[in-house]
């Protein structure tokens, strides 16, 4: 999505600044090409050599530049990018922008550029918290500027609050979104992620192997492509990203999973169940840890009960126009059992895979649709990207 995309960074005095050399080394390995500007106070904190050690361009500072055709920068750069990233962005950047001031090379810029802008602001909690700094954000969204709120947590001031510069992973994330078609926008995605876990005793359960990363990968494409996201999420081994639209409920076992997704899928407009779900539950759950025998060799009989078909569930609730995708995990005749069971359920698409791709980030994959098949290898984000583009909504 970042490949050959041109992204000018505007880079203002605050404390988070080093955050920016990490911020454009990330850019760059999404295949970005990444012109840094700095206001005259940024270069107080750190030389601009350094950011054009690791961003492979000189740095630009002044509005004014001596020679050549280099001489209005603010135009020649803000006017041939694919997208402007303000990071980090202090309150007085903000005020600049917020009342079209143009006194330095940034805020030049920002009025010169026809490219979507990224905001993401790092300063004091109070300053950040000031009814002229919320004021000035909220004008910029209102003319379409994203803004990227910041964290939560202990600052360089000593104090503890909001105004951490935003995780770079999001800021990384919403550079994405700007850079995508918005073609699920208006569109409701529920997802099913991670493994379920039943309780034989306080200490012992039973599960499923899975990682997460598969939901993952599609809450994050259906996010990037417009959509509202909510995901159902049981024991995962990764993180969430903590943006609007996308909704994370956590649950433990199977029959909460269930009930979670039968209450959300009606209004939504695809399904995709990705989540490991434990078929099998205990009959009886033991109240306190069930001991070793001292009989060498004792056999300890675990009765289960089958678990709710989840999916069976969803498919007698699911009205016309919506879409189900479900996955496959086979360890025998994967491509028989697979077509198998897409073609006795009725759901859009099934895709199959064997238990080598958990916890991976690319694997081979079959996807059985109507009347096709195919067998690809891809990483897991493309190959959610696939599926939403073959589902045509």
């Amino acid at each position: 999505m970042l490949t050959n995309k041109k992204i000018l960074l505007g880079v203002s005095s605050s404390v988070a600044i080093y955050k920016a050399l990490e911020l454009i080394r990330l850019l760059k390995k999404q295949g970005a090409d990444v012109q840094v500007m700095m206001t005259l106070n940024a270069t107080k904190l750190i030389s601009p050599q350094l950011f054009q050690a690791i961003s492979g361009h000189p740095v630009q500072v002044e509005l004014f530049a001596a020679h050549g055709h280099d001489s209005m920068p603010h135009l020649i750069s803000s006017q041939q990018v694919d997208l402007m990233l303000l990071a980090p962005a202090t309150a007085n950047l903000i005020g600049k922008l917020a009342i079209g001031l143009a006194d330095d090379l940034i805020s030049t810029a920002f009025l010169a550029t026809k490219a979507p802008v990224l905001l993401a602001p790092a300063m004091n909690d109070q300053m950040y918290q000031h009814p002229i700094v919320q004021e000035n954000i909220a004008k910029l969204r209102l003319i379409g500027v994203t803004v990227v709120e910041p964290g939560l947590g202990f600052l360089a001031c000593g104090s503890y609050g909001w105004g951490h510069l935003a995780n770079l992973e999001t800021i990384l994330l919403y550079a994405k979104k700007l850079l995508t078609i918005q073609d699920l926008k208006g569109k409701k995605v529920l997802i099913s992620a991670g493994r379920t876990v039943e309780s034989i005793d306080p200490v012992r359960i039973l599960t499923n192997r899975s990682s997460g990363k598969m939901g993952l990968a599609f809450a994050k494409t259906a996010f990037l492509r417009g959509a509202k996201v909510i995901v159902i999420s049981g024991a995962v081994e990764i993180k969430y990203p903590e943006v609007p639209n996308l909704e994370v409920f956590f649950v433990e076992s199977t029959q909460e999973m269930n009930v979670a997704i039968l209450k959300y899928f009606p209004k939504t407009d695809m399904f995709i169940s990705a989540a490991a779900v434990c078929d099998y539950a205990p009959v009886q759950t033991l109240l306190s840890k069930h001991k070793k025998s001292k009989n060498k060799g004792m056999i300890w009989n675990l009765f289960l009960k089958e678990n709710p078909n989840i999916l069976g569930k969803v498919l007698q609730k699911k009205k016309s126009g919506q879409k189900i995708v479900a996955f496959a995990l086979e360890t025998d005749e994967v491509f028989k059992n697979a077509k198998k069971k897409f073609m006795s359920s009725g759901i859009d698409y099934l895709v199959a895979n064997e238990p080598g791709v958990i916890g991976q980030e690319q694997g081979q994959f079959i996807i059985f649709e109507k009347n096709h098949n195919e067998i690809v290898f891809l990483d897991k984000f493309a190959l959610s990207s696939l599926i939403f583009d073959r589902l045509g909504v």
